[in-house]
């Protein structure tokens, strides 16, 4: 017969309650062109992108963000997964992002530990499994808030985001449109085509997170 000290034997009883507590739903949301606008930047070779805003000044949420996070969150904890490569590619500090991730956290009142993001950025880093088109960040908020991948949604705007639900596990995605505005955004089309011509299905399109609460609600 083995007999198990006290610290064995709350090991063992700890380890059973986390494999046995039960798995939550989430919302994973993309952060630039979803949660906040994009910023119409200029790149060296004369090229505009919309861009991430890399100071408080050029951070500015979307329409009704408040309302429709809130209305979210009744159906699963709210995940935010970024790509952020501009800070590595331009060498902006970090202090800058966390000022940033700081007053969205304050303003969706979700904690820190629930927005993951990838820094890496080919040319500048070594390859990453973190960032979108691969999954990781979704598989890292998996581990840390003990995710059902299968009954979880993700809202983007681009066929990166889509791509890496799909091939976390996530079955119901949202692709949300950004139309040409001159002079305030160029706009998601390009992406919409990209996702097509690979063959990525998503499971809904929509122009803004209002219509991702409507959708759900009616289900």
């Amino acid at each position: 017969m083995v007999y198990l000290n006290f610290s064995e034997r709350y090991i063992n009883t700890l380890c059973a309650f986390v494999f046995m507590k039960q798995k939550i739903k989430a919302v994973f949301l993309d952060r630039d062109g979803i949660l906040n606008y994009n910023v119409l930047r200029e790149n060296a070779d004369n090229t505009w992108i919309d861009d991430s805003p890399f100071s408080l000044d050029e951070l500015r949420f979307v329409d009704n963000l408040k309302d429709d996070i809130m209305a979210l969150k009744n159906f699963g904890k709210i995940i935010v997964v970024t790509n952020q490569p501009g800070y590595l590619k331009r060498d902006i500090p970090l202090k800058v992002y966390e000022e940033i991730t700081s007053k969205l956290c304050d303003m969706i009142d979700i904690e820190r530990s629930q927005v993951f993001e990838c820094f890496h950025k080919s040319g500048f880093s070594k390859q990453c499994l973190c960032r979108k088109p691969a999954p990781g960040l979704i598989l890292m908020a998996v581990g840390v808030h003990n995710i059902n991948l299968s009954e979880s949604v993700m809202v983007g705007d681009s066929w990166m985001d889509i791509k890496a639900a799909i091939d976390a596990g996530i079955k119901t995605t949202y692709f949300v449109r950004r139309p040409l505005i001159k002079g305030l955004q160029i706009g998601n089309h390009r992406s919409e085509n990209q996702m097509a011509e690979m063959g990525i299905k998503v499971t809904y399109k929509v122009n803004n997170l209002g219509d991702v609460v409507r959708i759900m609600q009616e289900k």
